[in-house]
């Protein structure tokens, strides 16, 4: 079970961004992309600072598994690898693609891709004839944990080939196949291997000595500053946003409430300047509240057979309405059907 620190992970609101090419084979546009994510995290994707507007990594589950479910994972994972740019993951991707050699581009996007995907840990293993990128698990994704491991590997493999027509990647998970013999075959031009040891991507290591031919120095200087910005602005989300969680934790657990002064209080912070940071995040104080609210739903409907009439009582909800609908608009699903589906 994903603790509440590892849901306070955060990514980039840019990472929730699909190209226009797999939105329009799921029958959506731009808009309603748009309309999707924002109903999800509060923030109108349109109007943010791409580079310092952050959500948390439990937000950007819920919308992959809102997609994947109403479009179904392998549609989902098939359009997404295809259509994916550089471009489309801001600035990691387009250091990574701009680098002056492949060896550059993969070890920067081995150090900033955790940004985008900080529920797996990446690591390089390599002796003096081969690399393996190792990917392993360390926050619950849920339903869509294995796509999301696959989405990770295949946009590795994607830019590795872009840079390495010539590359040959063996690809490993460690989880069963989802989606039958020939998904992959057929989507990818490869089959991989599953139920293996550990998730990873396997290649020459001479193959990764080459110049890039998409070496671009001016675009790649742009990027990797913007890399830096974007590693520096998380932090001071992660930071801020995880303290304030786990005060607010701290009093729920004890059946309590607290106020923004009794948490500036600890935090040794005037209201207006803890205010002003978490809006500075695009947070609220009473977002913060209301997924800690949530997250102690979410425990007894997982470990209690206590009544959902109780269980939005013991989580502080004025109602069992205003419950339902607070936990619907941020899982997708009513009380009874999340309960229903942890069987």
């Amino acid at each position: 079970m994903t603790t509440a620190a590892e849901r306070n992970l955060c990514v980039p609101l840019y990472v929730t961004q699909v190209p226009r090419l797999t939105l329009s084979r799921l029958g959506m546009t731009t808009e309603n992309w748009e309309m999707l994510v924002q109903s999800f995290c509060g923030i109108d994707p349109r109007t943010c600072n791409y580079l310092n507007t952050f959500i948390s990594l439990d937000q950007h589950r819920q919308i992959l598994t809102v997609a994947s479910r109403a479009y179904g994972l392998d549609n989902f994972l098939r359009w997404y690898i295809e259509d994916t740019e550089a471009h489309h993951l801001g600035p990691i991707g387009l250091v990574a693609r701009t680098a002056p050699t492949v060896r550059e581009g993969l070890d920067l996007l081995v150090r900033f891709v955790p940004l985008l995907i900080p529920s797996i840990d990446i690591q390089l293993r390599h002796d003096s004839h081969r690399y393996s990128l190792l990917f392993k698990n360390t926050v619950d994704m849920d339903y869509v944990e294995d796509m999301y491991t696959e989405l990770s590997v295949l946009v590795f493999r994607k830019f590795l080939l872009q840079g390495s027509s010539s590359m040959k990647i063996e690809v490993c998970f460690s989880h069963a196949n989802p989606f039958g013999p020939d998904f992959h075959r057929e989507a990818f031009g490869f089959e991989p291997v599953f139920n293996a040891p550990e998730n990873s991507l396997t290649f020459d290591r001479d193959a990764i000595d080459c110049i890039n031919v998409h070496h671009t120095p001016m675009q790649h200087q742009q990027a990797l500053a913007d890399c830096e910005l974007l590693a520096k602005n998380a932090k001071q989300y992660d930071n801020l946003r995880q303290r304030v969680h786990q005060i607010v934790s701290a009093y729920a657990q004890k059946g309590d409430s607290c106020t923004l002064q009794e948490v500036a209080d600890q935090m040794f912070l005037s209201v207006r300047t803890l205010t002003r940071r978490l809006q500075q995040e695009n947070v609220h104080f009473r977002e913060i509240q209301s997924e800690v609210r949530l997250d102690i739903a979410r425990q007894q409907l997982r470990n209690t057979p206590l009544p959902i009439k109780v269980v939005a009582q013991n989580a502080g909800f004025s109602s069992l309405a205003a419950f339902t609908r607070a936990f619907r608009q941020r899982t997708g699903q009513t009380p009874g059907e999340f309960r229903g589906s942890q069987d």
